[in-house]
C-alpha cells in the first residue's frame, strides 16, 4: 500500500499546487538532505518499491495525483 510521502516520513507535508513556491521546494530539499529519519524512511520505501509491482503502483499513484491536480 502506498502512503503519501509525508505520512511515511519520506517527504514533507504536501503543499497545494496553486500555493507551491520555489522557496517551498528549496526548504523541502534542504530538510530531506539533512534528515537521517527521511533517509531511513526512503530506504524502507525503496525496499517496498522493489517488491512485485512496486514501481508500477508508484507510477499509478503519481499519475492519479497529477490527474487530480490538473482537473481541479
Amino acid at each position: 500500500m502506498l502512503l503519501p510521502a509525508s505520512s511515511s516520513g519520506v517527504g514533507p507535508a504536501p503543499v497545494p499546487i496553486d500555493k507551491l513556491t520555489a522557496d517551498d521546494i528549496g526548504r523541502a530539499i534542504d530538510v530531506l538532505l539533512s534528515s537521517e529519519a527521511a533517509r531511513q524512511a526512503a530506504k524502507r520505501a525503496g525496499a517496498l518499491l522493489r517488491q512485485d509491482c512496486g514501481v508500477s503502483a508508484a507510477v499509478a499513484h503519481i499519475y492519479r495525483g497529477l490527474s487530480a491536480a490538473v482537473s481541479t
